[in-house]
């Protein structure tokens, strides 16, 4: 789409446009990371010098980028990726794309700056505790307090001890939790901030916690050792111009076994009821354990979630995290379980469970030692498409001469903003094109569906794409249908 072919040549000369894609069905401003590896430089020739971009055979690091005229940021890309040079960093090239039409594209041109051009992060280690601890942009202000946790104000909201962690003893088995209560959790031995501004529109915290706590259980594991081993946890809190929400990446280093490890965000009030993400669809939840009778086990408190869990204004975004609970209180807590660490897959002895959930294997990396990495957001308001962009976020690409695609065009606007686009694909009988609509709130909702290609009919389908009985409207070039409550729509065109 963006004109390169299936070859992907790329242009041979250091400055390139990239074309921003925007898988969302509606406009979006947001942070995208362009990898600045030798992948999209190097093309098929015999003569592996003459392959080779000239970008691959410099050091990035001292490089300067501008995009549009405006700043951008090299940042290191993660560890395993490949390189041309083994010295040579590998880093990626970030910046606030703006306004990217729905479903659609937009080009950006990538220039060097000079070498003292000033694109480097304003970096300082500042005081936990302190005013100078906090970043601010857009109605978004973050300040980290003395012993890690974090007071975030969005808009007219204020939260305040986010980012709290909670670790229990895990008696249990790759099936279920079984605490541990006995016996000393965390203690905190130091915290360190770093604050990085960066001129292109990009504020971070960096936080470092490091803390003690019981190595393992004892050996009758009824409770945790007195044997300590190092936590060490690591927070960046990212905002960006025009970006209504807070990123955070977490880096833990485990070296303890047999015990649970929680975020936890505070939220104002008790909680009687809560929504979260399910399999195509949000859930309405009330918290603690089910009050379902017959179960042969106890139901747990936690539940799965499929991307995001909203509690009294706050909604916190966990992909690749699916365990949650809402713990009612004042204040009440949304808890993300970020590591579960046991040594079987099923065990006989659990106070949880009355027998066993499978065979008794020793599963001595379900211990997670070593670094975890995750990816959260957190956002006001309960709004499921705003959690899923902020999941899948947006891509670049080189961009070639004749992109196929013009850019500014939003090939796919879906309305009002509760509706999700679930699908867009390939018909599987015949040409044309199926999408589909998801409505995940408790109300009727009128889909406005505008398309940016040419189409002659649409027709109301099935999920299996068998022919359905619900009414289309057109007008131009703009679909209308109902979508009654927690319903999936689909429609075909072509």
């Amino acid at each position: 789409m963006a004109g390169l072919g299936v070859d992907r040549v790329t242009p041979r000369h250091e400055e390139f446009d990239l074309y921003v894609a925007n898988a969302s069905p509606r406009e979006r401003t947001d942070l995208v990371r362009f990898p600045l590896d030798f992948h999209p430089y190097v093309v098929p020739s015999l003569n592996p010098m003459e392959a080779m971009h000239s970008t691959v055979l410099q050091d990035l690091g001292a490089m300067r980028f501008t995009v549009d005229g405006v700043p951008a940021r090299l940042v290191p890309a993660e560890t395993g990726r490949m390189k041309f040079a083994p010295e040579r960093g590998v880093f990626d090239l970030e910046f606030v794309a703006q306004e990217i039409p729905a479903l659609g594209f937009r080009r950006v041109k990538v220039r060097r700056a000079p070498d003292d051009f000033a694109s480097l992060d304003q970096v300082d280690t500042v005081e936990p505790g302190t005013d100078e601890a906090s970043i601010s942009m857009d109605g978004i202000r973050i300040t980290v307090r003395d012993d890690g946790r974090f007071d975030l104000k969005l808009g007219d909201q204020s939260y305040s001890g986010l980012g709290e962690l909670e670790d229990r003893g895990d008696r249990g088995d790759s099936y279920d939790y079984d605490e541990v209560c006995e016996g000393h959790g965390l203690s905190l031995e130091s915290v360190s901030v770093q604050r990085r501004i960066h001129p292109g529109g990009v504020q971070e915290l960096q936080i470092v916690r490091r803390l003690r706590m019981p190595a393992r259980l004892v050996s009758g594991r009824d409770a945790r050792s007195e044997d300590e081993a190092g936590l060490e946890v690591e927070m960046l809190l990212r905002i960006a111009s025009g970006v209504e929400r807070v990123d955070l990446e977490v880096r833990i280093e485990n070296a303890a076994e047999d015990h649970r490890l929680r975020l936890l965000f505070p939220v104002s009030g008790p909680v009687e009821r809560f929504e979260a993400a399910t399999t195509f669809d949000t859930a309405m939840r009330r918290p603690g354990p089910s009050g379902e009778a017959g179960w042969m086990q106890s139901p747990p408190a936690t539940f799965p979630h499929q991307g995001f869990v909203h509690v009294n204004g706050l909604s916190v975004v966990a992909p690749g995290l699916p365990e949650a609970e809402v713990i009612s209180g004042e204040p009440s807590r949304i808890a993300i379980t970020l590591l579960r660490c046991v040594g079987s897959l099923s065990r006989l002895d659990l106070r949880s469970r009355p027998g066993p959930a499978g065979p008794g294997t020793d599963t001595p990396g379900a211990q997670c030692q070593g670094t975890l990495r995750a990816r959260l957001s957190v956002f006001d308001g309960h709004d499921q498409a705003r959690a899923r962009e902020a999941e899948v976020g947006l891509r670049a690409v080189v961009c070639g001469d004749e992109p196929v695609v013009p850019q500014t065009e939003a090939l796919f606007l879906l309305e009002p903003s509760m509706l999700m686009l679930s699908a867009f694909k390939p018909a599987e009988r015949g040409h044309g094109v199926v999408f589909r609509v998801l409505n995940p709130t408790s109300s009727v909702q009128q889909a406005r569906v505008t398309l940016g290609l040419p189409f002659d009919r649409a027709e109301p389908l099935r999920l299996d794409e068998s022919p359905a009985d619900f009414s289309i409207s057109r007008s131009g070039q703009t679909l209308s249908f109902p979508v009654f409550p927690h319903e999936l729509r689909t429609v075909g065109i072509g």
